[in-house]
């Protein structure tokens, strides 16, 4: 049988897992389905995200995720509102054919969200 990938998850890294925790759950609207002091598992809709332990300088930190979401102007709009998008990645049209902006959370995890727009054509 011929192997076939079914789910991405990320793992992103946390000095403090309790404070990563929180924002994941207060500014993105996650849960948390398993918190341990080193390691926790949160998920909104059909998205799951690890969050670890910080095992390096979080300033060379290079963790970068894109979450695919219906709905992100909206979302753009919440996470504007608690200041926390990223001032260098603000919503715009990519490209690729995605409606994209980041946020960059305490432990300067990137996190893209972005909205497949369907393509114009001529």
């Amino acid at each position: 049988m011929k192997p076939v990938f079914v789910q991405v998850i990320p793992r992103v890294v946390a000095r403090d897992v309790n404070a990563a925790v929180e924002f994941y759950e207060t500014n993105l609207g996650f849960q948390t389905t398993l918190h341990l002091e080193d390691f926790a598992i949160l998920k909104r809709d059909s998205i799951e995200m690890h969050v670890g332990l910080l095992e390096h300088d979080p300033l060379n930190n290079n963790i970068h995720c894109r979450v695919d979401v219906r709905g992100v102007a909206e979302l753009h709009e919440r996470c504007r509102a608690l200041g926390i998008v990223h001032p260098n990645d603000s919503l715009s049209m990519k490209p690729w054919h995605r409606l994209e902006f980041s946020v960059l959370d305490p432990d300067r995890n990137l996190i893209t969200f972005a909205e497949v727009v369907a393509a114009r054509t001529a």
